[in-house]
């Protein structure tokens, strides 16, 4: 089973969404993907359309890491942040059957994140599990996703973020027995601006989860009684990630980039810089092809973007 290396700094957030998205070209020009994606579907992979923000772009998603990078390593100099926490949320509530979980309500999903971790200040993103054997979680025979939270979460003392860790565990279900609905980490800054880019990634990796005691879950009923179930992860199969497209469909990076508190404006200054560094480098780029066909671009004119 092919595992994927674990996204700890800006240049393995780049290599392996560029890996996944030459994975995935491969396969849709192929005998095999070939009519899988409509057109709209494959318009919104396409690198000219990064500036529309599509959560699955590929483009926008490098574009959005290396400014978070910059942003984050100078909002914890400035700010004198020794250690952050990072933590992971998921609840039964957002696990649905693969055909289901496109009605997922993102807005509740941040509604409950923010009910986790109140008056807290947080930036982070929603990602989603594709799990292969989704009967484990949904009892039903198909591939099933679990919509969560990856987050990174500053100023908050040990005391509290046990508290309202222990508070989310007592109340909610990640979905199968061994599975905690708040999991946290403490990070020291040197390290948190690497460990910052896992929670903004793509969904990029599909999972299988099974018992390691007890009976077989009741395909029938759902019920799961006396089990511990284990996870393991693999580089997401490129007909499975033909499935996340479709998934996200016209879903933008606003909508799943988590943020509150200090985070609110963090993101603001992020939103705007990726927007207008993926302009930048379009019209660059347009520059550059006038300018291969001996023609000065000056004759052009390129809108300043302030009509």
């Amino acid at each position: 089973m092919p595992t994927r290396q674990p996204i700890l700094s800006l240049d393995e957030y780049k290599h392996q969404h560029t890996q996944a998205e030459e994975a995935l070209r491969s396969y849709l020009v192929s005998a095999w993907g070939d009519g899988k994606l409509t057109k709209e579907e494959l318009s919104r992979l396409e690198h000219r359309r990064a500036s529309s923000n599509f959560a699955m772009n590929m483009r926008s998603r490098i574009m959005l890491a290396e400014v978070t990078a910059r942003h984050l390593t100078d909002y914890i100099r400035q700010k004198g942040i020794r250690n952050v926490w990072f933590v992971d949320l998921v609840s039964d509530a957002y696990i649905f059957p693969l055909r289901e979980a496109h009605d997922v309500d993102l807005k509740a999903l941040k509604r409950w994140v923010d009910e986790q971790l109140p008056g807290c200040d947080y930036f982070g993103g929603i990602d989603a599990a594709y799990y292969l054997n989704g009967s484990v979680i949904t009892a039903k025979r198909e591939p099933a996703v679990s919509w969560h939270a990856h987050l990174m979460v500053w100023d908050v003392s040990e005391a509290t973020m046990t508290k309202l860790q222990n508070r989310t565990n007592a109340n909610f279900r990640a979905g199968w027995e061994g599975a905690s609905a708040f999991f946290s980490r403490e990070w020291s800054a040197p390290t948190a601006v690497g460990r910052a880019m896992y929670t903004i990634k793509a969904p990029l990796s599909e999972y299988i989860a099974y018992p390691v005691k007890g009976d077989a879950i009741d395909i029938e009923t759902g019920e799961v009684l006396d089990h511990l179930f284990v996870q393991e992860k693999r580089i997401m199969r490129r007909n499975h990630a033909v499935d996340m497209v479709k998934l996200y469909g016209g879903r933008s990076l606003d909508e799943m980039v988590l943020r509150s508190g200090a985070g609110k404006k963090l993101y603001g200054r992020i939103r705007v810089e990726s927007l207008f560094s993926l302009a930048f480098q379009d019209l660059g780029r347009r520059h550059q092809k006038i300018a291969s066909l001996g023609i000065d671009p000056k004759v052009f004119h390129f809108p300043s973007g302030n009509a």
